[in-house]
């Protein structure tokens, strides 16, 4: 029986960026949380757009789903609209101060 061993060398360490004692969690600059959010705001506007899109063909009759997926698809609509809606708000100090 051979055991083979996968050896990988990593040139990125995080030893030097300051931990918060509380959570644990790494430190973010402001830049960082904005860039973020940022990225977060399309990747949701893009879900959005499709669960829109499975919606119109649904109502079209293109494509027919159950009761229940129709409902649950409607729910996520609202959901997702309602998080761009909130990524769309001005970030103010207090609040990317809590998160970096």
């Amino acid at each position: 029986m051979f055991l083979s061993v996968l050896v990988v060398s990593v040139n990125a360490s995080v030893r030097h960026l300051e931990r918060d004692d509380i959570t644990g969690h790494l430190g973010s600059t402001r830049e960082e949380v904005l860039a973020r959010r940022e990225s977060r705001k399309q990747e949701f506007a893009a879900k959005l757009d499709q669960l829109k899109q499975q919606l119109d063909d649904h109502e079209s009759g293109r494509f027919l789903l159950q009761g229940f997926e129709t409902e649950r698809l409607k729910k996520k609509v609202k959901a997702y609209e309602n998080k761009l809606q909130y990524l769309n708000e001005e970030v103010d100090d207090e609040v990317s101060g809590r998160v970096v």
